[in-house]
């Protein structure tokens, strides 16, 4: 996961999403992008951070699903992976030694 602060800075303005499939990488997915100074798109409870809804969403999804990032349309969420190719984004998958690595389309 430390590759994506080295992504974000890299590629300004770049649109992409990141899969997830446990707490322990969305956490770390989490406290990145909302360092780095995203905020998630559509926040219907005005009393709710982008901290309170990523999280709601991702408990109720067992942490596992897609966070497209993008700096003029904020973060969202899809827990889907096939929903998020319908749109083209570049897809990164967290793996098993904690590194992201590209979704090959098949």
């Amino acid at each position: 996961m430390e590759n994506l602060k080295r992504i974000i800075d890299r590629n300004p303005g770049v649109e992409f999403v990141v899969m997830t499939h446990n707490k322990e990488e969305y956490i770390a997915f989490r406290d990145i992008v909302l360092n780095e100074g995203f905020e998630y798109a559509i926040i219907l409870d005005e009393d709710a951070c982008s901290k309170d809804v990523m999280d709601f969403l991702a408990e109720d999804c067992d942490y596992c699903g897609g966070w497209r990032v993008s700096e003029s349309r904020g973060i969202a969420f899809n827990e889907f992976l096939e929903h998020w190719k319908e749109y083209n984004y570049d897809i990164l998958e967290v793996r098993e030694d904690g590194k992201l690595h590209f979704v090959d389309e098949e």
